[in-house]
C-alpha cells in the first residue's frame, strides 16, 4: 500500500447518527491523495456498520481502530499514533469540511516548508435547524480576533505569523487554531502529544505547547468547517446542567493555565501573560460572567479576590469589585 500524503482520523464515540456527514466531507474532497482512519473509543452503537457501509469503495485506505473508551485525546493521541502522512489531518465525528479543505492546507504546507501546522476558520450552525449561529470564528460581532491583529507575511492566502508577540497572544487570546480545520506536519504531533489531563480545555493548551517546541504557524482567512452546535458537544456549556458545566469548564481552563506557568525556562514575559489570563478567567469569567450572574455572590467574590492576585494594580478589576461590595447587601436580600 502506497503511502498517502494526508492521513486523516476522526475518534468518534457512540456517534453513529452524526459521523455520515464527517465522513462525506472527506470523501468529497477535491484532494484525494488521503487514508482515513476511525478511532474509536469503545462505541456500543453501530458505528462500525455506518462507517464500512460509507467507505466500501474506499475500503483499503480507511482503518477502523478500536478500544476501549479512553476520552477524545487519548483518541487524537492514537489517531496520530496511525497515521502514515506526511501531513496529518485531524476531523471530529459531528462536524463536516468544505471540500477544498484539504487541497488549500496541502499547498499551503507544500508551498510553505517553514510552516508546520496550517489552519482555517470554522462557520458554527445549528444541527437541527441547519441555522448560521456563527459566520466565522475568527470574528466576533464582525470585529477580527486579536490574533488577526498580528504581524504576518503573507502569501497567496497564506497568513505566516511573523510577529514576537505570537505566543503572548496565543497565551492571553488564543489563535482560534482549531483542531478540525488544521493540517499539521506529524513531527509536531509525534513531539507535542495530548497528555489527556483534560476533558475539555486541551485544545487551549495545544497550540501554546506547539509553539514552545519551535512549530511555526499560519492561518487561511476562510471557512473550512461546519462545526455543529448540539447537545453533546464536550464544550458546549449551554446544554443541560449548563451553570455546573460552564464552573467545570472554567475551572478546567484555570488548571490549565497554572500548568503553563510551570513550563521550564518560561520567559518572564510569558509569565506575565500567563498571569493576566489567570485573572481575567477568575474574576470576569468564573468570578462575574458565572457566579455572579447565577447569584452565587459568595463564590463571586471569591474568585474576584483570587483574580486581583495576579492583578493587584488592575484599576478596572478594583472598580467592579468595589462596587459589587456596595451592591450585594441589596442583592442579597432580593435573592433571599
Amino acid at each position: 500500500m502506497s503511502t498517502p500524503l494526508v492521513s486523516v482520523y476522526i475518534p468518534t464515540f457512540n456517534r453513529a447518527h452524526l459521523i455520515e456527514a464527517s465522513i462525506n466531507s472527506v470523501l468529497e474532497q477535491t484532494f484525494t491523495d488521503w487514508e482515513l482512519i476511525i478511532v474509536d473509543d469503545g462505541s456500543s452503537d453501530n458505528t462500525r456498520a455506518v462507517v464500512e457501509g460509507l467507505t466500501s469503495h474506499v475500503a483499503g485506505r480507511v482503518t477502523y481502530s478500536r478500544h476501549e473508551n479512553r476520552g477524545l485525546f487519548y483518541c487524537r493521541n492514537r489517531g496520530a499514533e496511525l497515521a502514515r502522512g506526511k501531513y496529518v489531518a485531524p476531523l471530529d465525528s459531528d462536524d463536516a469540511w468544505r471540500p477544498y479543505h484539504l487541497q488549500a492546507c496541502v499547498d499551503a504546507l507544500e508551498s510553505n516548508p517553514e510552516v508546520d501546522w496550517v489552519y482555517g476558520s470554522l462557520r458554527r450552525v445549528d444541527s437541527i435547524s441547519r441555522e448560521t449561529l456563527v459566520e466565522n470564528k475568527f470574528y466576533s460581532d464582525d470585529r477580527p480576533r486579536p490574533f488577526l491583529e498580528l504581524n504576518v507575511r503573507r502569501v497567496g492566502e497564506v497568513n505566516i505569523f511573523d510577529d514576537a508577540s505570537t505566543l503572548e497572544c496565543a497565551i492571553l487570546n488564543g489563535l482560534e487554531c482549531s483542531q478540525q480545520t488544521s493540517l499539521i506536519r506529524r513531527w509536531v504531533l509525534d513531539t507535542v502529544r495530548f497528555s489527556g489531563t483534560y476533558r475539555v480545555c486541551e485544545d487551549q493548551q495545544y497550540p501554546i505547547r506547539a509553539l514552545l517546541a519551535g512549530a511555526q504557524l499560519a492561518y487561511i482567512n476562510d471557512v473550512h468547517l461546519e462545526y455543529s452546535v448540539h447537545t453533546d458537544n464536550i464544550s458546549n456549556a449551554s446544554s443541560a446542567s449548563s451553570i455546573s458545566k460552564a464552573i467545570d469548564n472554567e475551572c478546567e481552563l484555570i488548571e490549565l493555565f497554572r500548568d503553563i506557568q510551570s513550563v521550564p525556562d518560561l520567559p518572564v514575559h510569558l509569565h506575565s501573560a500567563v498571569r493576566k489570563r489567570l485573572s481575567r478567567e477568575y474574576f470576569w469569567r468564573l468570578g462575574y460572567g458565572v457566579y455572579w450572574r447565577h447569584r452565587r455572590y459568595r463564590s463571586a467574590f471569591k474568585c474576584f479576590r483570587q483574580g486581583l492576585k495576579y492583578r493587584p494594580l488592575h484599576l478596572p478589576y478594583w472598580k467592579t469589585y468595589l462596587a459589587s461590595l456596595a451592591k450585594y447587601p441589596f442583592l442579597a436580600i432580593q435573592s433571599n
